[in-house]
């Protein structure tokens, strides 16, 4: 299942569960990237449990940037 979410906390908690990212984005860092912009963020659910995150954000011009994702192992 993939629902739609507001809490950047989620997503980081998320992005630090994945080995590969050693500098995994805080959910202050998160904020302050997507600050004034039209956020777009998704998280996918197994049995219960959060295990994906995509997110992304409106540019200025009109396009959409896909900035972060990630599936913990």
């Amino acid at each position: 299942m993939v629902e739609e979410i507001s809490d950047l906390s989620v997503i980081a908690d998320l992005e630090s569960r994945i080995p590969e990212f050693e500098d995994a984005y805080t959910a202050q860092k998160i904020q302050k990237r997507l600050e004034n912009r039209k956020l777009l963020a998704f998280v996918g659910n197994s049995e219960g449990e959060n295990v994906a995150y995509k997110v992304g954000y409106g540019e200025t011009d009109g396009r959409f940037h896909s900035w972060i994702g990630g599936v913990i192992p």
